[in-house]
Parts: structure tokens; sequence; C-alpha cells
């Protein structure tokens, strides 16, 4: 069937995330939900939305919006094992190239 057309019946992948996020609904009831250490990662993102929202509200700015956030940007290389990698990447990453485009 993936052969020839898609499971959901909605063309293409960007429309088939968007119909799954959105498809969800606004609230959604967690309170039965049982996540294990593989979703560590979203507890994460749910206290720090929480912590934003909770900042916002109380006036105040949340984390990750200031103009330093702006230049940040990520990195990659292949680099020897015994290579300290904040000393090879940090020039590139601060480059006044880089930060020009910001």
């Amino acid at each position: 069937m993936q052969k020839t057309e898609t499971f959901t019946g909605i063309e293409g992948i960007n429309t088939q995330d968007r119909a799954t996020q959105e498809g969800m609904g606004p609230i959604v009831d967690r309170s039965k939900e049982h996540l294990g250490p593989a979703d560590k990662p979203i507890i994460q993102a749910r206290r720090l939305l929480q912590q934003a929202v909770k900042t916002v509200q109380d006036g105040g700015t949340p984390r990750g919006v200031g103009p330093s956030y702006y230049a940040v940007r990520a990195g990659e290389g292949v680099l020897p094992r015994d290579a300290d990698w904040r000393k090879i990447l940090t020039p590139d990453l601060s480059s006044a190239e880089i930060l020009q485009t910001v």
C-alpha cells in the first residue's frame, strides 16, 4: 500500500504531521500517561514550557528569547578521539561571517 499511496490518505508528509498535531485537540488529558526513561526529553520539555508560561504570567521574560540566543548555531565535524572539540569548533561558531547572517 505505501508504495502507491499513503496509509493515512493525506497527501504529503508535512500535511500528515500537521494533521496529527492539530488532530489531538487543544487539551490532552495526560493524567493517566505512564512515561518511561526514554521519555525524559518530553518531561523536560514540558517542564521548560510550564516554567516559561509562569515566567510570562509573572511579567518576566522566558529563557531563550533574548538577543544573545539569535546567534546560536550548530556545528559539526569529525574529530580525533583525543581532540578538544571546544578549541576546534568554537572559532567557527563565533566567526564574524556567521554572526552577520543573524
